[in-house]
């Protein structure tokens, strides 16, 4: 569709609410693909690499478009659902990491003992 009062091309889009993230190592979609950003140049264009091919190439910031990314929420999966063998895999590493977490929460206790003590000793 042309303007009448010049002869520049308006094309028609749908405006998207979405955030583009343009902060370095982003992931955002142009029209040829999805790019990981690495540097913002200015206020109009970005460099950044192809996903797939590994080219680097500027892009008009105008033209990114945001990576819908739509975590899966852990309450979502069915617990019966997951096969038997895929649970004992998990079982067994949360075994193995179960005494790291455990001395974790016990340097979170010390340290919030330790804290409240040190607070005490200062107000006296």
């Amino acid at each position: 569709m042309k303007s009448k009062k010049s002869d520049i091309t308006i094309e028609s889009f749908t405006p998207s609410r979405l955030r583009i993230d343009l902060r370095s190592g982003s992931l955002v979609r142009h029209a040829d693909g999805v790019y990981r950003i690495t540097e913002v140049l200015d206020f109009n264009s970005a460099v950044a690499i192809h996903v797939e091919t590994g080219r680097a190439r500027v892009l008009r910031i105008g033209e990114l478009l945001s990576v819908e990314t739509i975590p899966a929420v852990a309450s979502d999966v069915d617990i019966d659902s997951i096969a038997e063998e895929d649970w004992r895999v998990a079982s067994d590493r949360f075994s193995k990491i179960r005494p790291l977490l455990e001395m974790r929460a016990r340097y979170v206790r010390t340290h919030s003992i330790a804290s409240n003590v040190i607070a005490q000793s200062r107000s006296m």
